[in-house]
């Protein structure tokens, strides 16, 4: 590699790499600073065409092992189905509670720690909004749901 006249014992060795594949006779030099130098050898490939299709690694890092990763089914316990309320009942459940209508229908918005509080309908569910920098929209329950 650097000119210098060396004695090494001769070796057959098996070769993968873009350049070069396949048995080859080398030479084994002690101490070298490369693992294979692919000099001017019948088979070889040019520098500037070598063979994309090998996968030249001697480890697998992270992002490969993740890549390659096959995703396992998320294991959940067998449950009960929820036993609450749809949205037409919780309409009619709302429309029927009191407190929830006193509320609804006095319009008031009251300041807690700061945040507004209001009420508000839509698409016939009543919500109480907190106004703050988060935004919170919550429906209200009625009472026969509060125990659920």
């Amino acid at each position: 590699m650097d000119n210098t006249a060396l004695l090494a014992e001769k070796g057959v060795i098996h070769v993968r790499t873009p350049f070069l594949g396949g048995k080859v006779k080398a030479l084994c030099i002690l101490d070298a600073i490369c693992d294979v130098i692919v000099g001017n050898v019948d088979g070889a490939r040019s520098p500037e065409d070598p063979d994309m299709s090998v996968m030249v690694s001697a480890a697998t890092n992270r992002a490969q092992a993740k890549r390659d990763a096959v995703t396992k089914p998320l294991r959940v316990p067998d449950m009960e189905r929820h036993g609450g309320v749809d949205g037409e009942q919780l309409i009619i459940l709302q429309q029927e509670d009191p407190r929830i209508q006193e509320l609804m229908n006095a319009g008031i918005t009251s300041r807690r720690g700061g945040k507004a509080v209001s009420f508000e309908k839509a698409r016939g569910i009543v919500y109480r909004r907190y106004e703050d920098p988060g935004q919170s929209v919550r429906w209200c329950y009625p009472s026969p749901c509060a125990n659920m």
